[in-house]
């Protein structure tokens, strides 16, 4: 079975809606460069169909939203109560001055 070749007028105005020269810039940005057939009916360059619908669907999953990276949490500082310390260390915290 025989691809369809498309010249550049049928792929910028069927494929890309866009300008000849900028479909030939998209084309070789992705690595798609035209096949020469030489002299008769395919006189003139020529894109493999596949090969540009296969770009158009890259461009497509490119250009779709990224999910976010979670957010990870920072580490709290522990939490200290008096249940914890030792009833010399409640003492001093009691009793020792604190600056107002």
């Amino acid at each position: 079975m025989r691809q369809r070749a498309l010249t550049l007028k049928m792929v910028a105005e069927e494929k890309l809606f866009t300008s000849e020269n900028r479909a030939r810039e998209i084309l070789t940005a992705h690595g798609i460069f035209p096949i020469d057939y030489g002299v008769g009916t395919y006189d003139r360059l020529r894109w493999l169909e596949s090969a540009v619908d296969q770009m158009l669907l890259v461009m497509h999953a490119q250009a779709q939203p990224q999910p976010k990276k979670p957010r990870v949490p920072k580490p709290s500082a522990p939490r200290i109560s008096l249940a914890d310390m030792s009833p010399a260390d409640v003492y001093n915290l009691t009793t020792s001055q604190r600056v107002q």
